[in-house]
């Protein structure tokens, strides 16, 4: 793997087997960070909410979360649970 690559990792989680699950990717902190398997397939992705209401743009807290078909969409949320309790 790219030392880059390696310097973005969030987090890794692994199974009550201790084989590795998932990646976590990026910066939590700008609400960008990407999920991948254990295939390195992306399944899950948290990105700013870029849109703007009557003129007034959305609070940095304010994120929408992307969820690949097949993946638990409430270990998605217990994910990003997680990484809002390591990074706040």
């Amino acid at each position: 793997m790219n030392l880059l690559l390696q310097s973005k990792v969030l987090a890794r989680v692994f199974s009550s087997d201790d084989r590795f699950a998932y990646m976590i990717q990026g910066s939590y902190g700008r609400r960008s960070c990407r999920v991948y398997d254990n295939s390195c397939n992306l399944v899950v992705e948290i990105q700013r909410k870029a849109a703007t209401l009557e003129g007034n743009t959305f609070g940095e807290d304010v994120f929408q979360l992307i969820i690949w078909p097949g993946f638990d969409p409430v270990l998605a949320m217990a994910l990003v649970v997680l990484l809002d309790q390591m990074f706040s």
